[in-house]
């Protein structure tokens, strides 16, 4: 007899709660089936992304017909790799944004993805990096925004990586026979240490108690314009994360670097006039 019996139920509505339970545990099982399907899956196919073959041309100078040779070369490339359609090491098969995009969410090869504006928007790219090479710079801070923001995203690696430094593996509870996702454990303990102070930012989008944060590298030529326009863009950068939401966003934009030219009073006025549209929290 089922331990809810005890309900007082009657014997058909008992049957129905044992057959409701059975299914429940075969869903149980049949999700944890396919969780590890799919994680055996992935591991298959990061892996086996095949190396894109590069093509070069050598500029050898004919000094005496004043003119020039184009030599062409191919090499082989293993651990960076261009973020769109890129043809084979054997030139028979092309392969797809989809398995470049998973080789490179998980910690196998490729390390590094050059990619130009089709991978600023709409793509995730957190779950291995946390560093951003911008070899050009935007023009407006909308854009610099979505550059970065494809590695500033929840669980992303800087946050696990934070995690771990803090907590360490020591932590995990391993239940025998079990599939256990540690991380579950790690960011629970973390959402417990946060009390529901952050309303759900931290730990899942920001946690700061560790040494590792989101890397910015813009690889400026001496006495070149990108040193000022850097600093324009992080200054027009706190104003348009102050208007997010707000109708004719650019024009709001202008008028607030130009009323503050100082990076200090656009944060003070910022800081004064935002609305908090966060929900109440809920008390303990």
């Amino acid at each position: 007899m089922s331990p809810l019996s005890k309900v007082k139920m009657s014997p058909s509505e008992d049957k129905k709660l044992e057959k409701l339970l059975a299914m429940s545990a075969r869903e149980v099982n049949r999700l944890e089936v396919m969780q590890r399907m799919k994680l055996g899956q992935t591991l298959q196919q990061a892996p086996s992304l095949r190396s894109p073959s590069l093509r070069f041309d050598e500029i050898n100078p004919n000094k005496g017909t004043r003119s020039i040779t184009l030599l062409p070369h191919t090499i082989r490339c293993r651990y960076a790799i261009r973020f769109g359609d890129e043809r084979s090491e054997t030139m028979e098969k092309g392969m797809r944004d989809t398995d470049v995009r998973i080789a490179f969410n998980s910690p196998f090869r490729p390390f590094v993805l050059a990619t130009t504006s089709i991978g600023q928007e709409g793509l995730d790219f957190h779950q291995y990096c946390h560093r951003v090479i911008h070899w050009n710079l935007p023009i407006n801070p909308v854009d610099l925004e979505q550059r970065e923001g494809r590695i500033h995203r929840y669980k992303g690696h800087v946050i696990r990586r934070n995690l771990v430094e803090h907590y360490h593996l020591d932590s995990i509870v391993v239940e025998k026979g079990k599939l256990v996702d540690p991380w579950q454990q790690i960011f629970h303990y973390a959402s417990l240490e946060d009390k529901g102070v952050s309303n759900g930012l931290v730990p899942y989008w920001v946690y700061e108690k560790g040494p590792y944060r989101i890397e910015r590298f813009v690889p400026m030529l001496p006495l070149s314009r990108e040193y000022g326009r850097l600093e324009n863009l992080k200054k027009a950068l706190v104003a348009y994360r102050s208007v997010i939401g707000q109708p004719r966003q650019q024009e709001l934009l202008e008028s607030l670097t130009l009323r503050f030219p100082r990076k200090e009073d656009l944060k003070a006025f910022s800081a004064q006039f935002s609305i908090d549209l966060s929900p109440p929290r809920m008390k303990q």
